[in-house]
């Protein structure tokens, strides 16, 4: 894996993880499904990276494209105020959820530099791609 490879992989990840930080954080139902949308487009880049071209494409056409517009559509017939949002919750659990999340990175980092050259198994060529998922589906 060349290392382009890994920075596009390392961005897609950061943004799902950030995008979904950011929905659970929003303030207004419609924040929160536009950081969704984010989410979504950041999975679907993933699978591109990761060679599967029609399963990132589906991804995005699927639920970017349809599904969370439907949703935001009826969020926003609901016509809903600043003032009605979730409360904001304390500050010692902002402290808490960040001290976590803080600590989960620090062990996902140690675990990443004590085992450097884990190797993955390797993915057939062509597997993910449009002609083996029709395969797949329609092969007697």
């Amino acid at each position: 894996m060349d290392s382009l490879t890994l920075a596009a992989e390392a961005a897609a990840c950061g943004g799902i993880v950030a995008s979904g930080v950011l929905m659970l954080r929003g303030r207004t139902p419609i924040h929160s499904a536009l950081w969704l949308i984010a989410c979504f487009l950041c999975t679907g880049v993933l699978y591109v990276v990761q060679g599967s071209v029609f399963l990132g494409f589906m991804q995005v056409l699927t639920y970017a494209g349809a599904i969370l517009v439907l949703v935001l559509f009826t969020l926003m017939l609901m016509d809903l105020r600043d003032d009605q949002g979730p409360p904001l919750r304390s500050f010692g659990l902002r402290v808490l959820s960040g001290a976590s999340f803080a600590a989960s990175l620090a062990l996902l980092l140690r675990w990443m530099a004590e085992n450097p050259g884990s190797d993955f198994p390797a993915v057939a060529e062509g597997w993910g791609g449009m002609h083996h998922i029709g395969d797949l589906l329609f092969r007697p």
